[in-house]
């Protein structure tokens, strides 16, 4: 059995999806008997991690730089950065495993050259590589980049040790055309959501509308406060559930707006989406055309109504349930409003959502992830004595 070594070079404080996600990997793979480690760097906010997880990184972020170039040539942060994992791998992991899995989810340019110098510095026998991409990267300026340090990682590695991987089926496609190469779908393995029922108090005749997440303007922050302000007769039907920061505005005659910490507890997010009626995901399509979204993978699994905008990877999923009613225009809250309120009472659309929500509970599970996880490993099997 190999073992499985998530690299997860920055945990953001506790935001986004990282530490949750990689938490779930290793309860996924000790379900098929793999075991799991975890490489990363010192956090500031969780400094009290699980025994299998290790601050062996440097703490020197490679995001930080904007220009790619720069980021480039950024050798002796690279240098440090890779090193540090080389010297990880070699006394704590290498030594005690048969096989090895070096498994990626968030990275840049500069984390795949401080990879490949990695495996420059040990024993690439029995090894693997997998990278997991979640954005449209072959429509971005810097994708030859990505195209050829993937080249020169699979050139290092023996047959069909380097893997790509991909949370999305359209990204899968058009990522496999422009890499020229496989790139294997995983779920989105969010499931703490079904072992949940605690919830918070609200007024029962209120429609609870959540703007889940960071008040980004790729998640529609201009839109929310239009929505947010503008005066009808249905608006006083709604409350709208938004982070601190958003700072959406409350008008008298507009929807009650009700705000609430920017970074919530595991428990806490879990209690609101819970407890909400409606996740609102106004998400720009620029952005999220073929890339996923964990929140509305979380929101249909809980048997919440996600309301999207059109063109995007969440109304291609909806589509799929015929569920084209709850894709909207954003552009004309007054109707918009009226349509939200009606969802909560059309018979069909709970029908269809509940056909959504039992095929999403399946797929997007500990055990559908683990299914995945050595289906690709197998893919492996046969260069094993290379």
């Amino acid at each position: 059995m190999p073992t499985l070594v998530s690299v997860v070079p920055d945990l953001l404080n506790g935001q986004g999806h990282v530490y949750e996600y990689h938490q779930t990997v290793g309860k996924a793979a000790s379900l098929i008997g793999y075991k799991h480690l975890v490489a990363t760097s010192p956090d500031t906010i969780i400094n009290q991690l699980p025994t299998n997880w290790t601050t062996c990184l440097d703490s020197n972020n490679l995001e930080w730089q904007t220009s790619t170039i720069f980021k480039i040539f950024k050798i002796k942060d690279i240098y440090d950065w890779a090193t540090r994992l080389a010297k990880y791998l070699q006394v704590k992991v290498i030594p005690d495993s048969g096989y090895v899995v070096i498994f990626l989810e968030r990275f840049v340019i500069p984390h795949l050259l401080a990879i490949i110098l990695t495996l420059l510095l040990i024993p690439r026998k029995n090894l693997s590589i997998w990278l997991l991409y979640r954005r449209d990267i072959h429509n971005q300026k810097n994708r030859f980049f990505y195209k050829y340090l993937n080249n020169l990682i699979k050139f290092l590695l023996p047959s069909k040790k380097f893997q790509l991987i991909t949370d999305s089926e359209l990204l899968s496609k058009s990522l496999s055309s422009y890499f020229e190469m496989p790139v294997n779908v995983v779920p989105i393995p969010h499931t703490e959501v079904t072992h949940s029922t605690d919830t918070f108090a609200k007024p029962d005749n209120e429609i609870l509308c959540w703007w889940v997440g960071s008040p980004r303007e790729e998640k529609g922050l201009d839109i929310m406060k239009f929505f947010a302000t503008t005066v009808c007769k249905s608006a006083n039907k709604i409350c709208v559930l938004a982070a601190k920061s958003s700072v959406i505005p409350a008008v008298t005659g507009g929807v009650r707006v009700q705000l609430i910490e920017d970074i919530l507890s595991r428990s806490d997010y879990l209690k609101w989406l819970l407890t909400c009626d409606i996740c609102l995901m106004p998400y720009k399509s620029f952005d999220y055309r073929e890339r996923t979204s964990g929140i509305f993978t979380e929101c249909v699994i809980a048997g919440k109504i996600p309301v999207v905008m059109s063109n995007t990877w969440m109304a291609s999923e909806l589509s799929k349930y015929h569920l084209e009613d709850l894709i909207i225009d954003w552009q004309v809250p007054i109707s918009d409003m009226d349509k939200i309120v009606g969802f909560t009472k059309d018979s069909y659309i709970r029908e269809k959502l509940n056909c959504m929500q039992r095929e999403y509970g399946e797929f997007h599970s500990l055990q559908g992830y683990a299914n995945k996880i050595k289906m690709i490993y197998s893919l492996t099997s046969d260069s094993f004595s290379d």
